[in-house]
């Protein structure tokens, strides 16, 4: 028996070191101040890259253990795919990246999300109510990267011109999010948390294409708020849900066959999707018929985009831009200052060159009748959108109420799933 150490004040010490540690971590951003430029920020990412070697060991193993981190996997990936497909109906947005550029961005990321979930595994690690884990994880990924004047200034000496419902309602998706990462780290532990934000933060930071929000004004963070929720509400019946489906197929092969193809089916979306991605390939629902026969309404074009000017040469279809409005024509003609097209069922060609910076890419694949489903979809939601717009010095005060409705019920429901974790 150790009679100057009892184990009583060892974990005290212990505890009280990881209060330091954790206390450090918060306030290490505000080293971006002790050096000019870029330097500041190179030492505050080198502090955390430290701290996430060290303190990773410790922090692995936390969690309940009930989602692992192929589940996790899973969960990414299925976000991923929604968001993905949420795009191949309202639109995607590209970015151009250098190689360069994508490798520090992800360098960056990778030390940025290991040093936020290092802190707050910190966090929940150090608190026993589980109530409490919750509330505290989730506003420790909220806090943690900021200095302390940016957490002043975004959260606490917000002038009343910037507290617009626009705004407040902003917040909502990152709290969910951040209440979603709790939820994992405490059912699943650090580990299967690092690797369900490497994944779906990855997509938003990295993607050469996301999923473009800005059709959606106000209602994109009641959408992509349900979807947190939802997911959310998953997590703590995951258990269940797996024991019932094992005493259901218990007698079979097929449970284990269920299992087999769905992770295949997931594997190939996720990998159509990346190559997609990859090779700059965008599907486009075609509204009108100035293309038929070769195309006709309602086809989904294949547009890819192009590595260089010369590549495209007469007769070839491409995807370009003309007054605010994706254009799919063939060119007939090359002149020095772009291309020269024609609509297929148009009588003349188009009445403007279409310089080369303006094309998107070239057709070079076609799905026939699927983008009906768009076409109807977008439709649909342009009629109610128009239906409940109520415009008021420019602001649509219809959406805002219906978005300001939908986020209450979205409150309440998360309320009613936090007493029911308790």
């Amino acid at each position: 028996m150790n009679l100057f150490f009892p184990y009583s004040v060892k974990k005290g010490f212990s505890r009280l070191a990881y209060i330091l540690i954790m206390l450090f971590l918060f306030i290490s951003p505000n080293l971006v101040f002790i050096a000019p430029s870029l330097y500041g920020t190179y030492i505050v990412y080198l502090t955390w890259c430290i701290f996430v070697v060290a303190l990773l060991p410790i922090i692995i193993k936390r969690g309940i253990g009930i989602l692992g981190i192929r589940e996790s996997i899973s969960y990414a990936s299925f976000l991923v795919i929604i968001f993905t497909l949420l795009g191949f109906y309202l639109g995607l947005s590209y970015r151009r990246s250098s190689m360069l550029s994508i490798l520090i961005d992800l360098a960056l990321l990778l030390i940025r999300i290991g040093a936020t979930e290092v802190f707050r595994a910190l966090v929940i690690m150090l608190i026993s109510n589980r109530s409490l884990k919750i509330f505290s994880g989730t506003f420790a990924g909220l806090l943690f990267g900021s200095t302390i004047v940016s957490i002043g200034n975004r959260y606490f000496f917000v002038g009343v011109q910037e507290l617009s419902y626009a705004n407040i309602l902003g917040y909502v998706p990152q709290i969910l999010y951040n209440l979603l990462i709790t939820e994992i780290h405490i059912v699943g532990g650090a580990l299967s948390a690092i690797t369900f934000r490497y994944i779906v933060d990855g997509y938003w930071r990295l993607s050469p294409y996301i999923l473009s929000t800005q059709g959606l004004g106000v209602l994109w963070p009641v959408i992509v708020s349900f979807i947190y929720l939802a997911l959310m509400m998953l997590l703590p019946n995951y258990e269940r849900v797996r024991g019932y489906s094992r005493h259901l197929f218990k007698r079979s092969i097929l449970r284990r066959g269920i299992s087999v193809v769905l992770d295949i089916l997931i594997i190939i979306m996720i990998a159509g999707i990346s190559y997609s991605l990859y090779e700059g390939i965008v599907p486009l629902a075609v509204i009108s018929g100035s293309m038929r026969p070769t195309i006709d309404v309602g086809d989904i074009v294949l547009v890819k985009r192009l590595r260089s000017p010369t590549d495209l040469g007469v007769g070839d279809i491409i995807a370009f831009w003309a007054e605010n409005q994706i254009v799919v024509h063939r060119i007939v003609g090359i002149d020095v200052g772009g291309y020269i097209t024609k609509g297929d069922a148009n009588p003349q060609q188009d009445p403007f060159i279409i310089s080369k910076d303006l094309v998107i890419g070239k057709v070079i694949g076609l799905v026939p009748k699927i983008g009906w489903i768009t076409i109807i979809a977008r439709s649909s939601f342009d009629s109610l959108r128009s239906s409940i717009s109520i415009q008021y010095m420019g602001i649509e005060i219809g959406i805002i109420y219906m978005a300001a409705v939908i986020t209450i019920v979205v409150l309440i429901a998360m309320i009613i799933t936090m007493r029911n974790r308790r």
